[in-house]
């Protein structure tokens, strides 16, 4: 026998949060009917302050014909039912309107037995209750209404088996809006089953559609129709015994936008200020990192000093992979695909996830894996983000399963991505799990279970998923653990190594570079870099300064051999519009763009905008030299 534990805060914190936060009206009262404590819902209902109602009875609330039925069941102990009072009533609303009611009523005992208390619950059903006299008003009104009502209507009756459980409901009635809204035409469903019209249908619709049908209790509720692939807003009620009537209406349009919505507006705050942030970082980094990778390369600089500053480009290094998170949300931003050894990127970012866990690493990755084109610095963010999730869903540790395999989809395949060629991973964790009613809401933004958690890990890694063209899952038990799969394109099923980048010889002595950015700081430090590979060197702070420069130069017979170009310039004309402009003046010019926006379309499609070569920021000397030099060798006459 399990035993029973209490919650943390004991089950009264609990009962306390149900009393505050339900919608539904919660009131207790002596037994003469003066209120001793009403929930907010019940004090909204009646449009009370909650501290007013303390000074009223049920009576003053209570229209004097239902009064007198109430009080006889309710405040009357010889007379009452040990299933308690359930029944229709009306309450003054506090500006005199009449609120209907669903009110199911109970007394609460003392230990003598002696009812001390009467507890109620309240449901507002004032909606139904006017449409439902109206529809009886006359049969004229009720089918104009069901025809031209802009809501699904459906009328059914209960079918019952053997032992009088219903096991199937029967159509007898739809309205033009039904056949609208479901796309199923009067003709082909009236008379029918349900099991006939919707073969998949679940066994809880009748489970509970034949409760309102039996018992006379309206449900309310929203439901996602499957067979549909639509979103519902449903009210059902019985208009007689064996009978059920459902109104409905298509909120999928409206639930897409306001989650998209929510999820737009989210992202796009998010991604300016961390496009922004990561710009700047970006521009600071360039200048450190240029002048020790620049400081290194000097031959003369002590070997004590040479070790630290090696260890200093490392640090910064991977403070540079650090942006590469703010950038995933950055507005328009495109990752910076290359050809990428899956298997090995997952291994290595997989085992440098959990230095210094307790969980245990099992990989399963075979060396067939197909190659990838992603951005390495993104997915191994995407990977190490499930990673370290599975490492703190084993607080205690445990085993976090790694496996990836080759995959062919076909055309009807389940997976929502198109048929090809794709790899994919598998992490699984023997953990916590995640529960069913949170699995649809984990990749939200600011969407957590964790006490310090922030919401934006699985946020990242689905942007990161997607922008690859790619699709994840994830499925969970309680106390079983978590899978995560993620499927990502492969290169045509080919297991190809890209041929290595070739090195150029340096100096480039005599090359004219012409320098474009807003950053002084780093206008002198590529300066210093290249002219310290021969190179002379121009530059200017702004597009319009770009294009005199360039001009001026071809006026005086010294062209420049290569531009380099700032994306992003404030208040000035940026690298898009003065790379158009140069290329009107030289279609020949051969550019570079720069940028600390590294994730931005240009960046990730630059040959499109005339540009030859692309040094995202932060860069090392050596990065930015052999820029210049690959586009030096390429047309060595300009």
């Amino acid at each position: 026998m399990v035993e029973k534990t209490k919650p943390a805060g004991g089950w009264s914190q609990i009962y306390d949060s149900i009393f505050e936060q339900s919608i539904i009206g919660i009131v207790l009262c002596d037994m003469d009917g003066a209120i001793l404590e009403c929930n907010p819902a019940f004090s909204r209902m009646l449009g009370y302050a909650n501290d007013e109602l303390s000074f009223k009875t049920i009576e003053q609330l209570t229209h004097p014909d239902d009064w007198v039925k109430e009080a006889a069941h309710l405040f009357q102990p010889a007379l009452f039912s040990s299933f308690g009072y359930s029944a229709e009533k009306r309450f003054f609303h506090k500006d005199g309107r009449i609120i209907w009611t669903n009110i199911h009523s109970t007394t609460i005992r003392g230990t003598n037995n002696a009812p001390v208390f009467g507890f109620a619950i309240v449901e507002d059903i004032t909606d139904r209750k006017l449409a439902e006299e109206s529809l009886r008003e006359s049969e004229d009104q009720y089918r104009s209404l069901f025809s031209e009502m802009t809501n699904g209507f459906a009328l059914h009756e209960i079918i019952v088996d053997e032992a009088g459980k219903p096991c199937d409901y029967r159509f007898l009635d739809v309205n033009p809006a039904f056949e609208a809204i479901t796309g199923l035409q009067r003709n082909d469903v009236i008379g029918k089953t349900a099991r006939q019209v919707i073969p998949t249908l679940e066994p809880i619709w009748i489970t509970r559609y034949g409760l309102v049908a039996t018992t006379g209790v309206p449900v309310t509720f929203e439901n996602h129709a499957e067979v549909l692939h639509k979103h519902f807003s449903v009210h059902a009620y019985s208009p007689k015994s064996g009978q059920f009537a459902v109104i409905f209406t298509d909120i999928t349009e409206r639930m897409r936008m306001e989650n998209e919505r929510i999820k737009n507006e989210k992202l796009d705050s998010l991604g300016h200020l961390a496009a922004g942030i990561a710009h700047d970082f970006n521009n600071l980094l360039t200048i450190i990192l240029g002048n020790v990778s620049l400081a290194i390369a000097d031959q003369k600089t002590p070997s004590t000093v040479n070790t630290l500053l090696t260890e200093t480009e490392a640090a910064i290094q991977q403070a540079r992979h650090l942006t590469h998170q703010l950038l995933t949300f950055a507005k328009g931003g495109s990752p910076i695909k290359e050809t990428t050894n899956a298997g090995t990127l997952i291994r290595e970012t997989a085992e440098f996830s959990l230095h210094g866990s307790t969980s245990k690493l099992e990989l399963n990755i075979p060396s067939s894996l197909w190659k990838i084109k992603a951005d390495i610095h993104q997915l191994s963010h995407a990977i190490r983000s499930l990673v370290i999730n599975a490492d703190q869903a084993m607080p205690g540790g445990g085993s976090i399963n790694i496996t990836a395999g080759n995959l062919l989809l076909e055309a009807d395949s389940s997976i929502p991505l198109p048929p090809g060629h794709y790899i994919k991973i598998s992490i699984t964790d023997s953990g916590v799990g995640i529960a069913e009613r949170h699995l649809n809401k984990i990749f939200d933004p600011y969407f957590t279970t964790k006490q310090n958690g922030s919401g934006m890990g699985l946020a990242t890694t689905i942007s990161i998923i997607k922008n690859h063209s790619g699709y994840i899952t994830a499925k969970s038990r309680l106390g079983i653990g978590t899978t995560f799969d993620v499927y990502l394109p492969a290169i045509n099923g080919i297991p190809s190594t890209p041929p290595p980048r070739k090195k150029t010889a340096f100096p480039l002595d005599k090359t004219r570079v012409l320098i474009m950015d807003d950053e002084e700081a780093i206008r002198n430090l590529t300066t210093r870099i290249l002219t310290h590979n021969g190179c002379f060197v121009t530059t200017a702070a702004t597009g319009e300064e770009a294009l005199s420069a360039y001009k001026a130069a071809q006026s005086s017979h010294q062209p420049f051999d290569v531009v380099i170009l700032d994306l992003t310039i404030r208040g000035g004309m940026g690298g898009k519009d003065t790379m158009q402009r140069l290329r009107e003046i030289d279609p020949a010019v051969r550019a570079i763009v720069s940028s600390g926006y590294s994730t931005a379309p240009i960046m990730a499609n630059y040959k499109k905008y005339g540009f030859h070569g692309i040094v995202p920021k932060p860069y090392q000397a050596e990065t930015l030299i052999q820029a210049v030099a690959e586009l030096v060798q390429a047309n060595p006459a300009h």
